[in-house]
């Protein structure tokens, strides 16, 4: 395969024709952001929670990488949960609990308590009634967790079926790669359709309008967060039209005390 038929069906189009070099020099401007968002957060003791949720292939890892590749190692985590114990099952937002950062520390969680909304249902690991449940109670808890002082960033990564199911591919003949492909994957892959229905809930319903504040936090995290998500892989777009948030004009976030939610879909393209 020729490097630019490998280019135009691994990224979107928007950036298939990135130079290099910019690219290197945006990313350490952007990286240097992040270091210091994370010095803002160490020495003022907060607690940061990042999510990145998605389907499989969509880049969530890859963002994460991007995010932490310069942070210094001992303020932050990466919370990569497996296959739930009948226990944690059972008590769902508590398996996600024990895991929220403590003073000065940003936790990342590759999938979140989120999949009881998309992957859980979609692959019938949940009953109706859990997920019921789930979505009455998701926003009452996280308000309480924010409530405690948590600062919580909620991101949906996308992909479409075709950018997807090259990357399976990818995966499956890749040495340094094949492990991140299972035979999970190509079911949930069967289930695409079932799955846009429970992501449309997610995102179309109460859970969607992000509300924004601690501005400084959030504008940095917007500037080089989402700027490295557009830099690495395409279009960035907030859930809902901008102009229903008067505080979000060009980049500048107006303070709303008491609220720290931003559930942004990302179409992601690495």
């Amino acid at each position: 395969m020729s490097r630019s038929t490998y280019i135009k069906k691994k990224f979107y189009s928007v950036y298939q024709d990135l130079n290099r070099s910019n690219y290197e020099a945006e990313k350490r401007r952007l990286q240097s952001e992040l270091l210091k968002l994370q010095q803002w957060v160490v020495d003022n003791n907060k607690r940061v929670a990042i999510t990145f949720d998605g389907r499989d292939a969509a880049g969530k890892g890859g963002a994460i990488k991007r995010f932490i590749e310069y942070l210094m190692p001992h303020y932050f985590r990466v919370i990569e949960l497996g296959v739930p114990t009948k226990k944690e099952s059972r008590n769902w937002f508590g398996r996600y609990k024990k895991h929220m950062p403590k003073k000065g520390e940003i936790v990342f969680f590759d999938r979140s308590w989120y999949n009881r909304a998309l992957i859980e249902p979609t692959m019938g690991y949940c009953t109706e009634r859990q997920y019921r449940y789930f979505m009455d109670q998701v926003l009452n808890w996280e308000e309480k967790n924010i409530s405690d002082g948590l600062i919580l960033i909620k991101f949906y990564l996308s992909v479409d079926r075709d950018t997807q199911l090259f990357r399976f591919k990818e995966r499956i003949v890749h040495p340094l790669k094949y492990w991140k492909f299972s035979k999970n994957d190509e079911k949930a892959r069967a289930k695409w359709s079932v799955f846009t229905k429970y992501k449309d809930i997610k995102l179309g319903g109460k859970n969607a309008r992000p509300t924004y504040s601690y501005k400084s936090l959030i504008a940095m995290l917007f500037s080089a967060g989402l700027g490295i998500g557009l830099l690495f892989y395409g279009v960035a777009e907030p859930i809902g039209n901008l102009n229903d948030y008067p505080g979000m004009i060009e980049g500048n976030l107006s303070y709303n005390a008491g609220k720290a939610i931003s559930l942004a879909n990302l179409h992601w393209g690495l």
